[in-house]
This record gives C-alpha cells, sequence and structure tokens, in this order.
C-alpha cells in the first residue's frame, strides 16, 4: 500500500514538475479475476469524457488475464490508478480504494457493470451546484447478461425509514452504479464491513442515509448487469437475500437513533392499512391463481385468450 501511495504521488507530477488538480470524483472497481468484464468496465468509464474523474482498480490478486489487461489499460488511460494484492473480499477491496480516492466524492462501480453515457458528468455537474454534501440517487437499470432490460430501479425516496417500512413500495438502490457519496462519510459510519460478503452496500446505505440527506434525480445514471453464477444472482435465486436484508434491518434498526426510529414508527403506522391491504389482495390472487391450475386453467383469467 505504501509502495502504490509513493507511486500515486510520483504520477501526479506533470511534465513540469507540478501536482495535478485533484480529481472531483473518484470512481472505485473491486475485482478478482474479471477478465471477462474489467476491459469493458475501465472502457465505460473512459467512455464518459468526463474531466476530474480518476478511475481506481483494486484487484485482490487475480489468476487469470486481469492483471494484464489493468497493465495495458493504465497505458493509455491516464486517469486509471490500480493495485493488485491479496484481499479478504469485495469490502476489503472497497475500502482500499477509498484510502487511495483523492476526491470529496466517490462512487462504485464493479467490474462487469457500466455508467450511462453522460452520467457521471452530470454527477459532477449536481455536485458543483449542491450548498452541502448529499447522498446522491439516481436510477438503475437492471440488465441480463446479455445486456437486455430486466427492469429500472426508482429509489425515489432513499430514506431509511421508507426503507425498513416497505422496500417494494420505496425501493433502495440496488448497486452502487446509481448512487455517489462524499469520502469523508465513511468518517462517520466507517468502512464497509469486511465481515459482510453480500449484503455490504445495503449495509452501508442504511448508515449512510441516517448521516446525509440523500438527493434523489430521476436519470438513469447506472447499468447493473444481473449475471447468473455470480453472488448476488444465486442470493436472489435462492432468496436467501430476503432472510440477510431482515438481519441487516434489524441490526441497523438497533443502531438506529430515537429520533429515526420515531420517524419510523409514525411512518409505520401510516402505511400499515395499505400494507395490509396489499397484502389480502396478493393473498386473494395466489388463492385464486392455484384453484385455477387445480382446475386445468391459466392462473391470470386475462390470458386465456392470449397466444
Amino acid at each position: 500500500m505504501l509502495e502504490y501511495l509513493l507511486e500515486l504521488v510520483l504520477d501526479g507530477l506533470n511534465r513540469t514538475g507540478r501536482m495535478e488538480s485533484a480529481p472531483r470524483l473518484s470512481i472505485i472497481t473491486p475485482v478478482f479475476n474479471g477478465e471477462g468484464f474489467i476491459g469493458g468496465c475501465i472502457e465505460s468509464v473512459a467512455a464518459q469524457n468526463c474531466a476530474g474523474v480518476e478511475h481506481i482498480v483494486v484487484d485482490g490478486g487475480s489468476t487469470d488475464g486481469t492483471v494484464e489487461i489493468l497493465r495495458e489499460k493504465a497505458h493509455t488511460h491516464s486517469h486509471l490508478r490500480w493495485i493488485s494484492e491479496p484481499d479478504r473480499g469485495q469490502s476489503d477491496a472497497m475500502n482500499k480504494g477509498i484510502a487511495m480516492a483523492r476526491a470529496e466524492y466517490i462512487g462504485v462501480l464493479n467490474a462487469d457493470d457500466f455508467y450511462e453515457p453522460g452520467a457521471l458528468s452530470r454527477i459532477v455537474d449536481t455536485i458543483s451546484n449542491l450548498p452541502e454534501p448529499r447522498f446522491i440517487v439516481g436510477v438503475c437499470n437492471v440488465l441480463t447478461v446479455g445486456d437486455e432490460l430486466l427492469y429500472v430501479n426508482r429509489p425515489t425516496v432513499p430514506k431509511f425509514e421508507n426503507i425498513v417500512v416497505d422496500e417494494q413500495v420505496w425501493p433502495c438502490p440496488v448497486n452502487p452504479a446509481a448512487y455517489f457519496y462524499p469520502k469523508t462519510i465513511h468518517n462517520v459510519v466507517g468502512l464497509y464491513n469486511v465481515d459482510e460478503h453480500q449484503g455490504m452496500d445495503f449495509e452501508f446505505i442504511l448508515a449512510a442515509v441516517q448521516a446525509i440527506e440523500p438527493l434523489y434525480i430521476d436519470v438513469v445514471l447506472g447499468n447493473w448487469r444481473h449475471i447468473p453464477g455470480t453472488k448476488t444472482f444465486d442470493s436472489h435465486s435462492d432468496s436467501s437475500i430476503w432472510a440477510l436484508k431482515r438481519k441487516i434491518r434489524r441490526a441497523a434498526w438497533k443502531r438506529a437513533s430515537l429520533k429515526t426510529k420515531l420517524r419510523t414508527i409514525l411512518l409505520l403506522s401510516r402505511h400499515r392499512p395499505y400494507y395490509r391491504l396489499r397484502l389480502a389482495y396478493w393473498d386473494f390472487y395466489n388463492r385464486r391463481a392455484a384453484r385455477r391450475r387445480n382446475m386445468g386453467l391459466p392462473a391470470n383469467p386475462g390470458s386465456a385468450g392470449s397466444a
């Protein structure tokens, strides 16, 4: 790490011997054996053509061709910084990237994801016009491995109480490709939990939105590929993600301030009638679908005539 920081200082010296100005935005990419995607990830950031952006790639000691790709890309992209060394997992890699980041704001882009064209310019402009630091959240496209759209994540109210009470009504940001925040927030909520290898993003968000006011912008910023075989895809397939999220919610609730808990209880009391009505509807729908399937009919009456 010390050798890398020394190299970073030396790289920051331009030909006149003066230090380059600090970037406005640091993008951190953790990767391990990601040769199939890391090149495209790097080009995604470079294609933003946004001044004031640095890209930090933290490799966990890959044994495939990842390091060779990083070495080659670094020769052609001056904004790219990278290291390769063993780590304790994705959280540890992100924490290393945070330590290296020189910008006021940071974002995390996983190796198999990419930004929407113009996203980083939009974020830099937004940062420049903010009267105070904010947790900036945008829209995220969720894609298949073939980049077909599965659904669109619009976390319009990314507040603790809303996410905790009903994430279906008030969705949480599903991927860091669509949110950015000041680096100093980690001084308040701590770094990513190196003992959590699946829900560290969700854990961080629940802490961050209590420490800083979120700002939602209704613009697509990131694209998240939902790829079979990845830990996120598998946790959704076997439904283990929901038990993990409940565990993280309970832990976040215990740590929440009294003011936050009171806001959450008030929202829950107002939302409960709607929540119960929705549960009753889905219970009716599922029971009706089961009866129709037992009769050999389509589960949805409206699909009877479709072909």
